[in-house]
């Protein structure tokens, strides 16, 4: 299990890139810390992945809640009146609308969309600079590693599984050849050349998977 690392607002803050006064802020939200006022660095790094994820944000904007519809049965005679009347005139102004009336339709606040979009694209970029913190913190322990180094072993792997392989080909061999009564240099071309069609099927169907 991996040890736990906490450090203050202001460490935490110089991790993630971000200011103290935004850290803070994140704090009051939610963003763990421990019963001291440290910042519990793995458990908020997550926090703030799921909290600050356009992804997640976008899905939660447009995400409205619904009024629970009432049955007929359930409304007083005032209400059924009223219902009717409002879709009379609705279906009224309907009829009577035309494209000026269309046109005097009230604007998008423009001022206020352009707000959004800023605030939305601030929290997107704190949440890739929260994802670097992430892998960084990640690399520091041990748990990821470069793209290079895991090639490096997956190749070293594939070729002592290669070399056990045949290796194992040769020394079945005479053992084989003498049940079989068979020539062994027959038998070791033989054997070597499936054993070697098979690893090579092995590598395609690995490469196949990635």
């Amino acid at each position: 299990m991996s040890e736990r690392v906490t450090e203050t607002k202001t460490a935490f803050s110089q991790r993630v890139g971000l200011s103290k006064a935004r850290v803070s802020q994140l704090v009051a939200k939610g963003l763990p810390c421990t019963e001291s006022g440290q910042v519990d660095v793995r458990a908020a790094l997550d926090w703030m992945s799921r909290t600050l994820d356009p992804t997640q944000r976008m899905a939660q904007a447009v995400v409205k809640v619904r009024p629970k519809r009432r049955d007929a049965a359930d409304c007083t005679p005032e209400e059924k009146v009223s219902a009717f009347n409002f879709t009379s005139q609705f279906a009224e102004s309907e009829i009577n609308c035309t494209e000026q009336d269309s046109a005097e339709v009230a604007p998008i606040n423009a001022e206020t969309h352009n707000t959004d979009d800023l605030r939305a694209a601030r929290i997107a970029h704190e949440w890739v600079k929260v994802e670097r913190a992430r892998l960084a913190l990640e690399r520091e322990r041990g748990d990821v590693a470069p793209w290079s180094e895991i090639d490096r072993v997956l190749f070293e792997h594939g070729r002592r599984s290669r070399d056990a392989w045949l290796a194992w080909a040769q020394r079945v061999v005479p053992d084989m050849a003498g049940e079989l009564r068979v020539d062994g240099a027959l038998l070791t071309a033989v054997l070597r050349r499936y054993v070697t069609t098979h690893l090579t099927d092995l590598s395609a169907e690995s490469h196949r998977g990635h």
